[in-house]
């Protein structure tokens, strides 16, 4: 087909970052020269394109809204996806639309930059995506909506049950759904007794110091309202839906990723109402998006990467994720009440569980002492440039640095150990061919007065050299504002890290 594709930037304010990448997307799923771009709009030559092959291909573009080509205007796949957004329009990039906004999750992946990856890869079905770190399912959700399979992996069980039930919901019939919604809205009408009691569930004695009485009673009469869905599927998803509410009502300061005592005010809304209009939500959203049958599977699988049991044929041929920091997020610390509350993990179990996360800022004093000795002799034969790095840092350290600061060097060597055992086992279970993305932060800290400046991209891209993997694009990319207890300490830089087989 001849002539000219005019694509419209989505209606909000893009990144220069993200400009560029919506012009790479084009490129390499057109094949075509781009005869124009300004800041609205891109004009690709559709000489030599397939007249069948062009919407396909229009609705694969992540930062475009709107196509023309002649008198024929297509609003976008992505333009329909981001304005089911909810009742609540911004002029900033969507980033929970859909089963994304299902349930909050901290250091969460950008969903856009997940897809327009796998648009620089030129993925599609005939692939197999692997998220080494899944999180609560953002490159897994992307992947489905391309028709791309896709395996996810976290050992936050949390996680997983999120990322499951997200990708569950493009499978759910309406009607099915809001029988259910209505079957849960009775229940919960008739109330919950003024105090539960011990059996009721098996963390009481845990959720008991995180709230009051009356919301104790609440949360328990909603968790046992929800256990009587018959549906795993179904069930699953309300459970998350009602597990992203139930800290606003607690103790706990919401905003705070540690558990700290709250000193905000309490919701003026009971979460019933709320989890009932949250419910309604998602209905509404049914009715507007299509079940989708997708061919290709997608699930995630509770497991540390690096313990997973591959089979030897299981070979995927990219990877896309979002990876943990040295020092990362306290996860299991900031979800704790969902974890108790779902009953996903006992409360003596989640200190450990914290520990087992690569980049976990906790370790005993046994376990700092053994890598203490490690980092020494260098037993996991880091890079030498990093492993001189965590020696300056453990050198620096003096009295006036807390307990945290000074296992800050140890555990960024583990951190270290740990990633280059993660690019080794990815190594063994992708293709040849395969190639591997990371979209990660930078990072600080003072040891001893001194300010380090962690370039994590450039590290991990060096541990990544001596595990099969060679570099293939390092490029900075700008990040929104954050807000919030923690803006201060929040990263203003990100990096896409692509990797090759060597």
């Amino acid at each position: 087909m001849s002539g000219v594709l005019n694509l419209e930037f989505a209606n909000y304010k893009l990144l220069e970052y993200e400009k560029k990448f919506a012009e790479r997307e084009v490129a390499r799923l057109f094949k075509s020269p781009i005869i124009s771009s300004d800041d609205k709009n891109v004009s690709v030559s559709l000489d030599n394109i397939d007249h069948d092959q062009i919407l396909p291909m229009v609705n694969r573009l992540t930062y475009f809204h709107k196509a023309k080509i002649e008198d024929t205007i297509i609003t976008l796949k992505q333009a329909d996806r981001e304005s089911n957004y909810g009742v609540v329009k911004t002029k900033r990039q969507a980033t929970r639309f859909g089963a994304h906004g299902l349930h909050e999750y901290k250091g969460k992946f950008n969903p856009q930059i997940a897809s327009t990856i796998a648009n620089f890869l030129d993925l599609d079905s005939s692939d197999h995506i692997v998220d080494p770190f899944c999180g609560s399912g953002t490159t897994l959700l992307e992947a489905q909506a391309k028709g791309i399979p896709s395996t996810g992996f976290d050992i936050n069980p949390l996680a997983i049950k999120v990322a499951n039930a997200k990708l569950n919901f493009s499978r759910f019939s309406g009607s099915t759904f809001n029988g259910y919604v209505d079957f849960i809205e009775k229940k919960l009408r008739k109330g919950s007794k003024p105090r539960v009691s011990l059996c009721d569930h098996p963390n009481f004695s845990y959720l008991e110091n995180w709230f009051d009485n009356e919301k104790l009673a609440k949360i328990i009469h909603i968790y046992n309202t929800i256990k009587l869905v018959p549906d795993e599927k179904y069930s699953d998803f309300f459970f998350c839906l009602a597990s992203n509410l139930i800290r606003d009502y607690s103790k706990q300061e919401p905003l705070d990723l540690r558990i700290r005592r709250r000193k905000s005010p309490y919701p003026n809304y009971d979460i019933d109402a709320v989890f009932s209009e949250r419910m309604q939500y998602y209905a509404n959203l049914l009715e507007v998006t299509p079940v989708q049958n997708y061919d290709a599977e997608s699930r995630a699988i509770l497991s540390d990467i690096n313990l997973y049991n591959f089979s030897s044929t299981e070979k995927f041929t990219a990877a896309i994720t979002s990876p943990p920091y040295a020092s990362a997020l306290p996860y299991i610390d900031t979800q704790r009440l969902s974890l108790a509350w779902l009953n996903l993990i006992r409360s003596t179990e989640i200190k450990d569980l914290e520990g087992n996360l690569i980049g976990s800022r906790e370790a005993n004093k046994a376990a700092q002492t053994a890598i203490l000795n490690s980092m020494m002799l260098n037993e996991a034969n880091i890079p030498d440039e990093l492993h001189g790095l965590c020696l300056t840092m453990q050198r620096s350290l003096n009295d006036n640095d807390g307990f945290r600061r000074k296992a800050s060097p140890l555990l960024l060597y583990r951190y270290f150990w740990q990633m280059k055992e993660m690019f080794l086992v990815m190594s063994k279970c992708t293709s040849r061919d395969a190639h591997f993305a990371l979209v990660v932060g930078h990072n600080h800290t003072t040891l001893g007065g001194r300010r380090f400046d962690l370039d994590t991209p450039d590290y991990l891209a060096q541990i990544a050299a001596e595990a099969g993997w060679k570099m293939i694009e390092n490029t900075g990319l700008q990040t929104y504002q954050r807000f919030g207890l923690h803006k201060s300490n929040s990263g203003t830089k990100e990096n896409l890290v692509l990797l090759g087989r060597t």
